[in-house]
């Protein structure tokens, strides 16, 4: 049995995933946004979405990023991975993401 046109569905299944975790990776860096204790603003900044050929990367270069992420804030004694990460999952077992969906 031969499958025709199978490159080109291989090539639209590759490209939907990379949309697809694109979409999560935004969404994830908001929700750290959302998520990081704001004083003067610097650590909600300094969040960044990096596109690289294996997905995506997301950094945050303040030196007392870790000291936030640890709990050291009031506003975020969980830090902000571990929230954000649980938003992400709500949202991913709601059917938010869906290779299939319809987008606007």
């Amino acid at each position: 049995m031969k499958l025709e046109g199978g490159d080109t569905l291989k090539q639209r299944l590759k490209d939907g995933l990379k949309k697809l975790t694109q979409e999560m990776a935004e969404d994830y860096k908001k929700e750290l946004v959302k998520e990081t204790p704001f004083k003067s603003g610097n650590a909600s900044r300094g969040w960044r979405l990096k596109k690289t050929k294996d997905g995506s990367k997301i950094n945050n270069r303040v030196p007392y990023i870790s000291r936030l992420e640890d709990g050291w804030s009031k506003q975020a004694k969980r830090g902000m991975t571990k929230p954000a990460k649980k938003t992400i999952q709500a949202l991913r077992d709601s059917g938010k993401y869906k290779m299939n969906k319809r987008r606007k």
